[in-house]
């Protein structure tokens, strides 16, 4: 997926909201984003909208990250509020491009 400048934005700003436990969910990190940008980018709101379309189809009908682990074989990483968390922001990082 090639993500726009306005869409890096609020992912960016989603990952700051997990990291920093302000929200558990990538959808609803990209909908705060949305409200904490609104001020400063009235394309905040249809950037997010196509992210969180994105990730949806991305976890095939499984509905959140840990039953998408699950599902995939991958039990333990679902097991902790901090894993997945972590595993969220690294999700992140991996659509931004960043491998840090």
């Amino acid at each position: 997926m090639a993500l726009t400048a306005v869409e890096r934005m609020v992912l960016s700003a989603a990952r700051k909201r997990i990291a920093r436990n302000k929200n558990y969910y990538v959808c609803n990190a990209l909908i705060g984003a949305v409200h904490d940008l609104a001020k400063q980018n009235i394309d905040a709101y249809v950037s997010s909208r196509r992210l969180r379309d994105y990730i949806i189809n991305q976890l095939g009908g499984t509905g959140t990250l840990e039953n998408w682990c699950r599902a995939n074989g991958w039990p333990n990483l679902a097991e902790t509020e901090y894993g997945m968390r972590k595993i969220r922001v690294q999700w992140i990082n991996w659509m931004l491009g960043d491998a840090s």
